[in-house]
């Protein structure tokens, strides 16, 4: 089928990748869906909390590039310091960028609400949980 092509040229790395991506992708939008039609909240508000969503969980998704067969804790990414340094870099733009007024302004970014935060916070991590959860189960993935 198109699938296996697809997957054998590749090769089986890319397509674990793009599936997280993916995963990414969607609780960004259901974060987004959730606040819109829950809560009724305006666009605005709705297009920051999928920004904001999407960022984070792109800075937490270097988490899942560990080899299954390596520890949740202690492994090659974690004891990177470089990892962790651009993780913080990246945390710390997207914060100043919320907190400082004129490139908020410029950026779109409105004030939110902590049960906003919570969502994004939520959306964020879940991607990065659920890969997590899988390589423990599947030492191959």
């Amino acid at each position: 089928s198109g699938i296996t092509v697809f997957y054998r040229r590749v090769g089986p790395q890319q397509v674990k990748h793009l599936i997280s991506a993916a995963e990414s992708e969607v609780y960004k939008k259901q974060a987004y869906f959730f606040s819109h039609f829950l809560w009724e909240e305006p666009e605005e508000i709705n297009n920051n909390i999928a920004f904001l969503s999407l960022a984070f969980s792109q800075f937490l998704h270097v988490l899942n590039m560990r080899s299954g067969r390596e520890p949740l804790i202690n492994n090659q990414i974690t004891r990177n310091k470089y990892v962790w340094m651009a993780v913080i870099f990246c945390t710390a733009t997207v914060f100043a960028a919320y907190f400082i007024p004129v490139v908020a302004e410029v950026l779109d970014l409105h004030p939110l609400q902590p049960r906003h935060w919570i969502l994004i916070g939520i959306a964020s991590i879940l991607p990065t949980f659920i890969i997590q959860t899988i390589k423990f189960f599947k030492k191959d993935f």
